[in-house]
């Protein structure tokens, strides 16, 4: 059997496995998860933090198949077997080895990262795939000497920007490695890469427009999670945390061997100008550099580096192909994938562990994100069942993430709303009509923890009364809400915008 036969078997098990786990798995909706449902409910050109990609997506398969989990998340497994399929065709083209490149695309699937995102529909796996897609096309464009292949990358970056405004990153590596590898001027000479950004720059205007139309809340966005009001400071704390997390996300062994691979590939391109070892150095590492750097003045999320290891991958299996002849090498390797596959496994079945570790371990944020959400939302459907009898009400929270899950799982899927009193970030919320000439409803108000209702908010309402609601994972607490059920709203006026985007 050829090793394209075993690919595409093993993507077919792999994604029933995944579609399975979405129907049968005792998780809900992430936050983020609902809240890409939410804009998929009121589609647009763009939305607040992100693209129109995800949305459009998630529209297209609760369509067909409903707004359920299967619905929000059928996206996610589709565009995991499709970058499956899209990175094993770059590292057959890059190393000419079936065998590696089956080896990288098995290895893609078992990285808890990635394990875990081919279930949850989220803007990456999406822009995963289109930076997959247009490094292929880049490597039929600088080894195989096939111009065309320029307006892939062209059309695969503009709609991969869509999905998450990082892939424009691919076009500042391209311009470090053009520059590097010396061919800058002789494609600066050519139409075809200036046809290949016109594409681009087409594709990304519906972002453009919208924000036009909404004083360009994704950049101030943007500006405010790179914290560019700060300046230039320096925090070991931050740079610790997030290498620890790239080391949880990836596991030691791999991450370290793509660490060492990026140093092999380092030396091969500036020492023998190898055009296959410039283009995972290049494509790759900078983007790690960027937020080891980052690191240093503010926080950054474990995912936001994902982009260095899709080359990153294709060049660890080429390098240690070239050291699987010695013993050690061969037990490092199977080692690195057991130990991927140990905590992938561990990642989706807490439930294997002995009782007292489960309960530890789903009290943790990872799994208390995902769990819970159905639970409460039956709560809430049974309040706004016997609250509706008194005449009309609306829902609300004071964090988008819960009125995104209200929105989802309180049956009938009505339309709630996120409260601004002033502090919190902006949000897509903040955009779309708000409650706040809704005189005379009632309203169910959901916070998360052991709380009181904020005095101000409290005002604008008749009376008040609230209900703690604990949810729980078998007999363990996991997580707490205060439900407040409020009567004759008098209308609320927020206060000023902040500076908080």
């Amino acid at each position: 059997m050829s090793y394209r036969a075993l690919l595409y078997i093993f993507v077919l098990l792999i994604s029933l496995f995944r579609v399975l786990y979405i129907i049968y798995s005792p998780f809900d909706l992430s936050p983020d998860e609902a809240h890409y449902w939410e804009w998929s409910r009121r589609l647009d050109l763009s939305y607040y933090s992100k693209g129109p990609g995800v949305a459009y997506i998630i529209a297209l398969f609760t369509t067909l198949l409903g707004d359920t989990e299967i619905g929000v998340r059928f996206g996610a497994v589709l565009f995991a077997a499709l970058t499956t399929v899209a990175l094993f065709f770059f590292t057959k083209e890059l190393t000419g080895s079936q065998r590696q490149a089956l080896a990288s695309a098995v290895i893609l699937n078992i990285v808890p990262l990635f394990f875990a995102g081919s279930i949850l529909m989220t803007t990456d796996i999406l822009l995963v795939f289109f930076w997959t897609l247009s490094l292929y096309g880049l490597k039929k464009l600088l080894v195989d000497g096939k111009r065309r292949w320029w307006y892939l990358i062209g059309l695969a970056t503009g709609i991969g920007f869509l999905c998450k405004y990082t892939m424009i990153l691919f076009y500042g590596c391209l311009f470090l490695l053009l520059l590097a590898t010396g061919r800058l001027k002789e494609e600066a000479r050519r139409k075809e890469p200036y046809i290949a950004l016109l594409i681009t720059f087409t594709l990304t205007l519906p972002v453009v427009i919208w924000n036009i139309r909404n004083d360009f809340v994704s950049f101030r966005h943007v500006a405010g999670l790179t914290h560019v009001e700060r300046g230039f400071t320096i925090s070991l704390e931050h740079l610790l945390e997030f290498l620890g997390s790239q080391f949880a996300i990836l596991t030691p062994l791999l991450f370290t061997g793509i660490l060492y691979t990026f140093w092999v590939c380092a030396k091969r391109a500036f020492k023998g100008r190898d055009i296959r070892a410039s283009i995972i150095f290049w494509m790759s590492f900078p983007i790690l550099l960027l937020f080891i750097l980052k690191s240093l003045q503010a926080k950054v999320q474990a995912n936001w580096a994902v982009l260095a290891y899709i080359g990153g991958l294709t060049g660890l299996v080429w390098v240690f192909a070239e050291r699987m002849g010695r013993r050690v090498w061969q037990a490092v390797a199977a080692l690195s994938v057991l130990v991927a596959m140990a905590l992938s496994l561990l990642l989706f079945f807490p439930f294997m562990l002995d009782d007292r570790m489960e309960a530890k371990l789903m009290r943790a944020a990872i799994y208390k994100r995902t769990y819970g959400w159905n639970e409460l939302g039956r709560k809430i459907s049974e309040l706004k069942e016997e609250l509706e009898k008194e005449g009309p009400l609306f829902i609300v929270s004071d964090r988008y993430q819960i009125a995104s899950e209200l929105a989802f799982y309180v049956k009938g899927h009505p339309r709630t709303y996120n409260l601004y009193t002033g502090g919190r970030r902006l949000n897509q919320y903040d955009l779309w009509e708000g409650f706040y000439t809704l005189k005379g409803y009632n309203a169910i108000h959901v916070r998360s923890g052991d709380v009181d209702m904020e005095p101000a908010f409290r005002k604008a309402f008749q009376s008040c009364r609230r209900e703690l609601f604990t949810v729980q994972w078998k007999s363990t607490p996991v997580k707490r809400f205060s439900i407040f059920i409020c009567r004759g709203f008098k209308g609320f006026t927020p206060p000023p915008v902040g500076a908080r985007y």
